[in-house]
């Protein structure tokens, strides 16, 4: 194994810095007179459809709460509650027109825009359409709870593009609190209003959110604004039933994209766009608008039923650097109802489902004229329907631990402007064996996965209108060993997994159709990596490192006469290193120190390009002033702490060698929250 070099004299006196301000942050607050050390508590997992303990589950799981430390977050970007997490890696936190792009052990590396080959799921109900595509730019930060992650494929419960999961939780409601207000401003003009009211009684809970973004960017051409409104209740009508429900309206009326750069551009000024997306003024437009809910109901002690359902649409509008179809309208309309019966006795349960999805997209196209909308090039309504039976169970048995599960999926793609449509049919199994050692679990688990092209992939041929159907599923079996073991003070899980997929679905750019984003299919690609997750509690001090080695490479790849086979997957980082320190009870001030060290990887399928490592450190605090029945916290944060130079974003495959979009610099905010 190579791991990555960074010269010691490079690295210690950041490193000793860093920690100097934390350990003189934490004197200046005093002692205090408790001798308070945080143990672990079993953690408790939702996102299996089955109820588990981590410690006592034959899978790579990861769960991080998040609530009572959002004060130390600028609650602007998903990025910065996922670092703690092995095995994922972001980028592209600070472009919102083309929002984060997040992989797990390489699913997700290729996605153009938003989330691919991740299923996102949030309170129980999907953010992921049913062809695949994610965004996160309806999530209402400031309410999250915590993330579980299901790192491999998990399509035997969760079906198409399912090559990771990401469940996200947010909160029931304010324990303390009735309501707060939260300002935060911060560098390149950051101004974020928060509000968040609670309402409860014995039966009936709600929580209302609102927030109000706005920022001029770091980039030349990089303006934002968003609103995100959400809405969760839930009313329990009798120890035996529970239903629960959410609304959110997302509007972001502007999101410009500041484009990719040369690596001359990049060195020459970091902060310019360029210049054909000022000229088409690339930008985008968002309206988004979920409603879901869900009904829990006991028939008896040992059975439940669950049923669960959701209607989503988001209007899209688009301008692209480019005059042919350079503006983009997109209508989608989709919704989906899952049904499910579970089955808990002593150490058994089991659980059968059912699941339909379907997705409607309408979809135009039309020349841009420099940013000015020209004639209609494209008018096509694109459909995805799908269809999913599937079985789990889990059963303890003295010092093992037996995890099962078979899922049978059917995906139907057509568009009005072709009278074929194309199927496709997975059956994706799951089976996981675990051996408690005392306070530690051994266990071995095999899965697989599926990954259907999404409507947007489809389309995005060289015709004038269809589908591009020579495009193919991916598909992946995910084999993986590992060892978990939790103390009262101590969490440590080791993973070395290894992942065959074919049909790997790549972007590119053609030199015929300039800025344009196309997508093939690869031959087979090789996964084999190591994943490391450990927290140890100290007196005052909380630490945490997740370390993540993964190789992938392509096994079976020639393009355009030229054998890629053994050329490295695009996007992608060899090694990661991230750690968090975090002080706790020395007086009013919390204090929060992030480190990620990022491995160099490649900006193209040819292995040509090779972007360099990089390190960055956060530091963050936060104070609590309590009086009579309020509490105001004052959270104060630092990003980027010595000025790395180094990407954001890498834009996979870009043609012109257009790779590059520079991270900010040194930056800073400053946050106000009032809670009542």
């Amino acid at each position: 194994m190579r791991l990555i070099y960074i010269h010691p004299i490079y690295l210690l006196p950041r490193f000793v810095l860093t920690l100097s301000i934390l350990f003189q942050g934490v004197h200046l607050t005093g002692q205090s007179s408790s001798d308070t050390i945080i143990s672990l508590q079993p953690i408790v997992l939702h996102s299996l459809k089955i109820n588990a303990i981590d410690q006592e589950f034959p899978q790579a799981v990861t769960k991080i709460q998040l609530f009572e430390n959002q004060n130390l977050t600028s609650q602007v970007s998903l990025g910065e509650y996922i670092g703690e997490i092995p095995g994922i890696f972001s980028l592209n936190r600070n472009n919102f027109a083309q929002d984060i792009r997040i992989s797990i052990r390489g699913f997700g590396s290729r996605a153009a825009f938003g989330i691919r080959g991740i299923k996102l799921v949030v309170d129980g109900i999907p953010e992921t359409t049913p062809d695949g595509q994610g965004q996160v730019d309806n999530i209402p930060l400031g309410l999250l709870k915590s993330i579980e992650v299901l790192r491999g494929p998990s399509a035997s419960i969760y079906g198409n593009a399912a090559g990771g999961v990401m469940y996200l939780t947010t909160i029931d409601s304010l324990i303390n609190q009735r309501a707060s207000i939260r300002y935060t401003h911060g560098a390149n003009k950051l101004n974020a209003l928060q509000a968040i009211v609670g309402i409860k009684n014995d039966k009936t809970s709600a929580i209302l959110y609102q927030s109000l973004t706005n920022s001029d960017g770091y980039r030349n051409h990089s303006h934002f604004k968003q609103r995100v409104f959400n809405a969760k209740f839930a009313h329990q009508f009798s120890k035996k039933s529970i239903v629960q429900g959410q609304i959110n309206f997302t509007d972001s009326p502007i999101a410009e994209d500041a484009g990719g750069l040369t690596l001359s551009e990049f060195q020459q000024n970091r902060k310019q766009a360029r210049s054909r997306n000022t000229q088409f003024d690339a930008h985008e437009i968002i309206q988004h608008m979920k409603l879901g809910s869900s009904w829990r109901y006991q028939f008896h002690k040992d059975w439940t039923f669950i049923n669960s359902g959701y209607l989503s649409r988001r209007d899209f509008y688009g301008q692209l650097p480019f005059v042919n179809g350079g503006i983009v309208s997109l209508d989608r309309f989709y919704y989906g109802l899952n049904s499910r019966l579970s089955y808990q006795k002593q150490h058994v349960e089991m659980q059968l489902g059912v699941e339909y999805n379907h997705q409607d997209d309408v979809r135009q196209r039309f020349e841009n004229l420099d940013g000015l909308q020209g004639k209609k090039t494209f008018n096509q309504t694109e459909s995805f329907t799908s269809a999913s039976f599937f079985g789990t169970g889990l059963l303890k048995y003295n010092d093992f631990t037996i995890h099962g599960g078979l899922g049978y999926n059917r995906q139907t793609i057509g568009a009005s402007s072709i009278e074929t449509t194309n199927l496709f049919q997975s059956l994706n199994p799951n089976i996981g064996v675990g051996l408690s050692l005392g306070k530690s679990l051994l266990f071995a688990h095999l899965s697989s996965s599926f990954e259907t092209p999404t409507l947007s992939e489809f389309s995005a041929n060289r015709l004038r209108e269809g589908l591009n159907f020579d495009l193919k599923a991916n598909k992946a079996w995910n084999y993986e060993i590992g060892w978990k073991m939790q103390r009262s003070l101590t969490q440590l899980e080791l993973v070395l997994f290894h992942i065959n997929t074919s049909n790997e679905i790549i972007p590119y750019e053609d030199a015929s159709f300039p800025n344009r984003v196309f997508y093939r299919n690869s031959g087979e690609t090789v996964r084999t990596g190591i994943e490391l997750f450990y927290r140890q509690g100290f007196k005052h001090l909380v630490g945490r490192v997740a370390y993540s080695y993964s190789n992938i490479i392509f096994r079976d790849y020639f393009l355009n006469g030229s054998d890629l086979s053994g050329n490295r997957l695009p996007g992608l980082p060899m090694q990661q290193l991230n750690f968090q320190l975090q002080s706790h009870d020395l007086g009013p001030w919390t204090l929060k120190l992030k480190g990620s060290l990022v491995g160099k990887l490649y900006a193209d399928d040819a292995n040509e390009v090779e972007i360099d490592s990089y390190q960055v450190y956060d530091l963050s605090g936060n104070r609590t002033l309590r009086a009579f029945n309020s509490q105001l916290n004052i959270a104060l944060g630092i990003q980027n702490l010595f000025q790395e130079h180094y990407n954001d974003n890498v834009r996979i495959n870009a043609f012109g060698k257009r790779f590059y979009e520079p991270a900010p610099l040194r930056t800073y905010y400053i946050g106000i929250n009032l809670e009542i």
